[in-house]
């Protein structure tokens, strides 16, 4: 009889867990600053860093850590898990900048603050011109891998720029 329920509620759960596409939504994100090749990449790390802070602020039912909290692990890179436990936080994203002439990436990846494991990584790549549109493509990807679910409207708010040109934003 005990084997027979174990197995009903085996399948119970698969088929809850299937049916809700996977894992739950991260409730919690802290955006930790980015390493970079260069002292001229540092300034422009750290506008991307609070770029994405500030979109995924705007994100329903995401709590977000503010940039300025997450700035002390700057000067010492920090363990992701040790952070994440600091700051209270279910996943943290870390990220390198890399500016190579006139092209910029971003490596992103986040990482889970129970298990240390991560969760999903991506290398994005554009001209240094258009730095506006890889930010909105990392913070678009960072959502979707969260999980959280986002209106039309969300959509729009997320992609919310302040200027177009991109000398203006440097």
């Amino acid at each position: 009889v005990g084997l027979c329920v174990a197995r009903v509620v085996g399948a119970a759960g698969g088929t809850i867990y299937i049916t809700r596409g996977g894992p739950t939504p991260t409730d919690s994100v802290a955006i930790l600053p980015f390493t970079t090749s260069g002292a001229d990449a540092e300034v422009l790390a750290d506008g991307i860093r609070e770029t994405l802070t500030n979109a995924l602020s705007r994100v329903p039912r995401l709590r977000v850590i503010a940039a300025s909290s997450t700035s002390r692990y700057k000067t010492a890179p920090a363990d992701p898990q040790k952070a994440g436990r600091e700051l209270g936080v279910r996943v943290v994203v870390t990220g390198r900048l890399v500016q190579r002439g006139e092209t910029l990436a971003v490596i992103a990846e986040l990482v889970s603050v129970a298990d240390g494991t991560q969760l999903w990584g991506r290398r994005f790549a554009r001209p240094a011109a258009d730095i506006l549109g890889l930010q909105d493509d990392v913070a678009a990807e960072i959502v979707q891998q969260l999980r959280v679910r986002l209106s039309t409207a969300d959509r729009g708010a997320l992609r919310t720029r302040y200027t177009e040109d991109a000398e203006a934003y440097r």
